[in-house]
């Protein structure tokens, strides 16, 4: 049928490495630039994030939660710390099982944007965040 609203989806691609920081710590895996993660990029308007726990057992009903380095290709935002929460952007709701876990339309403002995950989930996991564009449009 012609017109209908249909959406596009990329391939996920690491924008967090492996990593595996203690309860409570920021992530500490190389971190990659959105527009250097997703080919692209400009044709996606929001994202969707996948948290990919590999080792650790998290406690149900914690999170990890994903935060935003707002850039704009020449200066840079703060990067986020414990002390310094600014740019949330969601969190990942966990179950007490190493499993991959969703946040799906994020708004996707600068290809320079760089994104850190805070381990709530009350255990020290290995875990890495994948990434994809996600974008609407009409069908021919």
């Amino acid at each position: 049928m012609a017109n209908e609203t249909i959406q596009t989806t990329g391939s996920y691609a690491t924008c967090i490495g492996s990593n595996n920081p203690s309860d409570s710590a920021f992530s500490t895996g190389t971190i990659t630039a959105i527009g250097s993660a997703i080919a692209n990029e400009d044709l996606y308007p929001l994202l969707d994030f996948k948290l990919d726990i590999t080792v650790g057992t998290p406690t149900a009903d914690t999170t990890v939660d994903l935060y935003r380095r707002p850039s704009d290709g020449t200066d840079q935002q703060p990067i986020p710390a414990t002390d310094y929460l600014h740019e949330y952007v969601g969190s990942f709701v966990l179950d007490n099982a190493t499993d991959e876990y969703y946040l799906y339309g994020i708004p996707n403002p600068d290809p320079n944007d760089t994104y850190y995950a805070l381990n709530n989930s009350g255990a020290q996991i290995t875990f890495s965040v994948l990434v994809r564009g996600r974008t609407y449009g009409t069908a021919a």
